[in-house]
């Protein structure tokens, strides 16, 4: 009886399903990021809700200060667009840090 029931384990073995199933834990693992994600999109887009309302709320009071250094800080952002600009066009990245490249 022992050999039979030591040859039907064997049998029974082959049959049995894997300890893990990476496919399973895949899929759960997949599922847990993409709750996440969307709490996290939640959040940011709770944030960036109040930031917009509270620039709505404060743009009479924050305009003129706007204005002011608009005026002031031009020729330096033209400054820093044109050496910008020079750079892209000596070191062929026109990228900007963003992955593209050309």
């Amino acid at each position: 009886m022992d050999a039979l029931e030591a040859r039907l384990k064997v049998l029974f073995a082959e049959d049995e399903p894997p300890a893990r199933d990476a496919a399973f834990a895949a899929r759960v693992a997949e599922a847990a990021a993409r709750r996440r994600l969307r709490a996290d999109l939640a959040w940011l887009a709770l944030a960036c809700g109040a930031a917009a309302a509270a620039l709505f709320v404060f743009a009479p009071v924050l305009a003129p200060a706007v204005e002011v250094l608009a005026r002031e800080l031009a020729p330096v952002a033209a400054g820093l667009v044109l050496a910008a600009a020079a750079t892209a066009l000596v070191t062929g990245r026109f990228g900007l840090g963003l992955g593209l490249r050309s």
